[in-house]
């Protein structure tokens, strides 16, 4: 590796003098690259001691000092940001891209392969070539694995050109709010479950019966999907009122057989979501006037 300063030349200005001859040129290591993003790229991770710019590029090189500001301001933002040029390919990208891929360096590499390759799940599914087509933004989320979710936005860079060349892609960490989805989607998929059977249905099975009809229906939702270990299940009585226990898991004895009626007071929390047709969240067990113990340790609960 050579040890000379280096210089960076965009576009064949070697050749051109007087510019190339401003500088000796056996003293210095000469870069030349043919793009203005490739050569932004490249003066953002090395040390150069000089740039050369082919008069074609002039306009172009006018805008490198803010460029450069502008990266800086990119790199500190919580979303990643990448450039990439109508085959996919990584032109430029920021610290955060670069730390949620694991890798120092993404520029000439293919987007969606320094993703491990994510499913594309829509709305658009080719966002890069819409937006190239179309000269207008396009966005679609991307899935790595089973519990990692991206939503990108690709805006074409538009010039003088009739179709742009270049996207800017921010890519927005969405795991947090995509597998509350999940859960809650999960939560409507078992109630319509449960809606289709019907309460004769359900009384006529036996104990394991209705045990084993509501582990296929629920237990799969509610630990599987939305990791939770305690489970109650009770079913309205009509004619009396009564909740009657139905499945208990995790739930102490005491609480698991403890008479609870559809009335606001008196029968905790349950009784409160039956009698009012509302759902509840108890963020504090031990600060709730509503919320009766169902397993020794609970924090919250949600019925």
């Amino acid at each position: 590796m050579s040890d000379k300063p280096k210089i960076l030349c965009l576009g064949d200005v070697r050749d051109k003098p007087p510019e190339a001859t401003r500088f000796e040129p056996d003293s210095y290591e000469y870069v030349t690259v043919k793009e203005p993003l490739r050569a932004l790229s490249l003066l953002s991770r090395n040390q150069y001691a000089g740039l050369l710019v082919e008069p074609a590029f002039f306009a172009e090189a006018a805008e490198f000092g803010r460029l450069l500001q502008n990266e800086r301001i990119l790199d500190g933002m919580p979303d990643g940001v990448v450039v990439v040029d109508s085959t996919n390919t990584i032109r430029w990208g920021n610290d955060q891209f670069r730390r949620w891929v694991g890798c120092d360096s993404v520029v000439d590499r293919n987007f969606y392969a320094v993703l491990g390759n994510p499913e594309i799940l829509g709305p658009d599914f080719c966002p890069f070539h819409t937006a190239l087509a179309t000269g207008q933004p396009s966005s679609s989320k991307l899935r790595l694995g089973e519990h990692r979710f991206f939503q990108v936005h690709a805006a074409p860079v538009v010039g003088d050109d009739a179709l742009p060349e270049h996207l800017i892609v921010s890519v927005r960490d969405v795991t947090e709010e995509m597998l509350q989805q999940q859960k809650l989607a999960a939560i409507h998929k078992a109630g319509i479950e449960l809606a289709d059977m019907t309460p004769e249905e359900v009384f006529h099975m036996g104990v394991e019966q209705r045990i084993e009809l509501l582990k296929d229906n629920i237990l799969h939702f509610t630990q599987d999907l939305l990791n939770f270990n305690v489970v109650e299940i009770r079913l309205l009585d009509e004619e009396t009122g009564r909740l009657e226990p139905l499945l208990a898991v995790g739930i102490d004895d005491e609480a698991a057989h403890r008479p609870l009626f559809a009335n606001s007071t008196g029968n905790g929390v349950t009784g409160f979501v039956a009698a009012t047709g509302k759902s509840y969240l108890c963020e504090d067990t031990a600060e709730d006037p509503l919320y009766l113990q169902g397993f020794k340790g609970a924090r919250s609960s949600l019925t």
